[in-house]
């Protein structure tokens, strides 16, 4: 019934008057209310991305469990010390995959609570605006009692006069039940909101405390590398073989970097080539647009080539260049790319490749952790680890390594383009 076909002016005696009076009010604020929005606040982010994060936890905690269990079987082996030290530093990079994602997880619940709490204001506004026009109605509803309403249907001044107010009064209490509707509504909104706002507290509580849990595990883990290698220094002859294993896993590698090959060869079609960018005033530039990707430390104890293995006394053949540096030195792209392997191996330890767009290919190893991801684009002089002595290695360097092609069969001399 709208508004035209309302005619406050044609409703005789005392009742109807202030029914009348009462109808034109009435029709306003079911105008007004009619206009004003309800429903919840649109959410920035969605529980979908929680859980996401949550599966990601549930992944990672997985994978360190079967790794801790391989660990727990060869625990007491001293012969197995240097396969404990390629598990821990496995599970070590597990920890920095979890402790990522877990702060990625409180930032989303820091947001998720913000929302919520938005939310739960703009709900419980709501409920209150019900609630008021729900108590207005109950005092009207007094005053106006069914006498009053059977007093203007009486003093109808014809048949189709009287059918129009039964269509009002019909009308005003088809409203006063859609107000009463509503304020349940609001109510239950309220109390929904309520809810899950602690849900997203509780959640925050559960993932701080995970990450002061992941954080104290990667010190334990941590340690027990340093006391390892305090061991294998101790005995290096001991372990002898086994450093031969692991320098011998290149088949393993070898499949690595072939199927990142691919994949790179898949994408690069649709990549655009990244711009070089300039190198610091501490850094070595060579031919061919590299520059030294340690700035400061430009001592190399290992050349590539030929050697002495300084463990296993084994003559072998050096795929690079050795660099020396404390650990947690920043390691730098030796020329702009696009990272096609960032990955964990029992040899090289954490360990990044670049494809560069003239087809070289330079991989940098034994890194203390990552700071590029497979898929990136990094400038000249980007950040893309930090040194360490992960993998075969029992003391802090990068082992550096210059491919003219796409093929680790193209590796050249590193030291020929400074």
């Amino acid at each position: 019934m709208s508004e035209q076909t309302v005619n406050c002016k044609t409703v005789k005696g005392r009742a109807a008057e202030q029914f009348s009076r009462f109808l034109c009010a009435f029709l306003a604020v079911f105008v007004l209310l009619s206009a004003a929005p309800f429903g919840p606040i649109a959410e920035a982010v969605t529980q979908s991305d929680i859980n996401k994060l949550k599966q990601q936890q549930t992944q990672i905690s997985s994978s360190k469990k079967a790794i801790q269990n391989k660990i727990s079987a060869i625990q007491n082996d001293k012969s197995q010390a240097l396969n404990r030290k390629a598990l821990i530093e496995q599970q070590i990079e597990y920890i920095r995959q979890e402790l990522a994602v877990t702060n990625n997880l409180i930032a989303q619940l820091d947001q998720q609570i913000t929302d919520k709490t938005a939310e739960l204001d703009a709900a419980i506004a709501e409920e209150a605006r019900y609630e008021e026009l729900f108590y207005e109605r109950v005092r009207d509803m007094e005053e106006t009692g069914t006498v009053k309403y059977w007093a203007v249907l009486f003093n109808s001044k014809d048949f189709s006069d009287l059918l129009d107010q039964m269509n009002a009064i019909s009308e005003i209490m088809a409203f006063d039940n859609r107000v009463m509707d509503d304020l349940a509504t609001a109510r239950a909104a309220v109390a929904d909101a309520k809810t899950q706002l602690e849900a997203a507290r509780v959640d925050q509580q559960t993932a701080k405390k995970s990450l002061e849990a992941n954080n104290q595990e990667l010190k334990q883990q941590q340690a027990a590398v340093n006391a390892l290698m305090k061991e294998i220094e101790e005995k290096e002859s001991d372990y002898k073989d086994q450093f031969s294993t692991l320098e011998n896993e290149s088949s393993d590698i070898s499949k690595e970097l072939k199927a990142a090959e691919r994949l790179y060869a898949q994408q690069l079609a649709a990549q655009k080539a990244a711009q070089q960018g300039s190198g610091g005033g501490a850094t070595l530039t060579g031919s061919g647009g590299f520059i030294w990707p340690l700035p400061g430390y430009t001592t190399v104890n290992s050349p590539y080539g030929w050697r002495t293995h300084p463990i296993t006394g084994n003559r072998n053949f050096h795929t690079g260049v050795d660099i020396p540096a404390p650990s947690g030195t920043r390691i730098i792209a030796a020329k702009a790319g696009t990272v096609i392997i960032s990955t964990f191996n029992s040899s090289y330890g954490n360990y990044v490749v670049i494809a560069h767009p003239d087809s070289s290919r330079t991989l940098y190893a034994h890194m203390k952790s990552r700071a590029a991801s497979a898929g990136d684009s990094v400038n000249q002089s980007s950040v893309i680890g930090y040194v360490g002595t992960t993998g075969s290695s029992t003391g802090n360097h990068l082992h550096f390594e210059v491919w003219t092609g796409n093929s680790s069969s193209t590796r050249v001399d590193p030291m020929r383009f400074f």
